[in-house]
């Protein structure tokens, strides 16, 4: 059987590639990794150039992202041609793809995508297990989880190898970062990113702070670092009176956002403008050029 995956272009979503290859472990498993947006690696371009080949593979994985209504209910038109079709994912703001009997959605976002199939292949190892469980920490920002600094460790691998290097090493060796010779870079990332995030906050955060239409500091921050997560929160932890972060993404043409937990729910104004994600970690994409010359007043004021 020839399996097709796309999935989120992430730390989750490579996760979900390592699970995708450990539960097909005698099937021909193809992944693509995606974002957010409509640029030729877009979710909804991939999966409809997917589609526009008939016979391309057996069955359909999407894991840890959904495409647009438009391009589920393409798949929706197709899923008589696959031997079958799932798709996962526990961003709140795909919670209407719930209407689809091939989705599965995390209405509580209780699991990464990683984690759901994972539990979804039934194949249960003390050694993936605990990848999974740093990955969900990581992911899902669990601060006080056991496994939270392993994620940590493996983001900052993620982002120095790049997706396909990361899913290679570590389908070699799934302990790679604590056994494996990838163990020895880990204290190095660390020290580098420290610097790295310290650097760009001071930087940045002068008359970076500004209040938006329902009365909630944020800063606006643009960042050229693959790191905005470890740089919002450094933000955060720094600066108690700002309730949320706002990046801006000239890479991608995104906007990222970072918030306390409990505190405001980010992922509604992502959904505003197109996007998703969760109540502490969204992002939506946003033509930046329109808006760096005065990054704040066109997007949230």
């Amino acid at each position: 059987m020839k399996i097709r995956q796309f999935t989120h272009g992430d730390l989750d979503g490579a996760g979900c590639a390592l699970v995708g290859h450990y539960i097909f472990t005698d099937d021909a498993l193809e992944v693509t990794y995606c974002q957010y947006g409509s640029g030729p690696n877009s979710i909804d371009v991939q999966v409809t150039k997917f589609l526009e080949k008939p016979g391309a593979a057996d069955a359909l994985l999407i894991t840890d992202i959904c495409p647009s209504e438009h391009v589920c209910e393409g798949i929706e038109a197709l899923k008589n041609g696959f031997e079958w079709v799932l798709v996962q994912d526990h961003h709140g703001t795909t919670a209407w793809a719930s209407k689809y009997k091939w989705m599965e959605h995390e209405a509580q976002n209780k699991r990464c995508g990683a984690h759901m199939l994972l539990d979804w292949g039934g194949k249960n190892d003390n050694r993936m297990n605990n990848f999974v469980n740093a990955v969900d920490a990581y992911d899902r920002w669990q601060l006080d989880s056991v496994s939270r600094k392993r994620g940590e460790a493996l983001n900052m691998l993620y982002k120095f190898f790049g997706f396909d290097l990361f899913v290679k090493e570590f389908r070699n060796d799934i302990e790679s970062d604590e056994t494996g010779w990838i163990s020895n870079l880990v204290p190095i990332l660390e020290a580098r990113l420290k610097g790295t995030v310290r650097a760009i906050v001071q930087n940045q955060m002068k008359d970076a702070v500004h209040v938006d239409k329902n009365k909630k500091r944020y800063a606006f921050l643009s960042l050229l670092s693959p790191h905005a997560s470890e740089i919002g929160h450094a933000v955060l932890d720094e600066f108690p009176d700002v309730d949320y972060v706002a990046m801006a993404l000239p890479g991608i043409d995104a906007i990222s956002m970072r918030s306390r937990t409990d505190g405001v729910n980010v992922s509604e104004i992502a959904k505003a403008y197109g996007g998703g994600g969760h109540a502490a970690a969204a992002g939506f994409p946003y033509p930046l050029g329109e808006i760096l010359w005065n990054a704040t007043a066109g997007v949230f004021e």
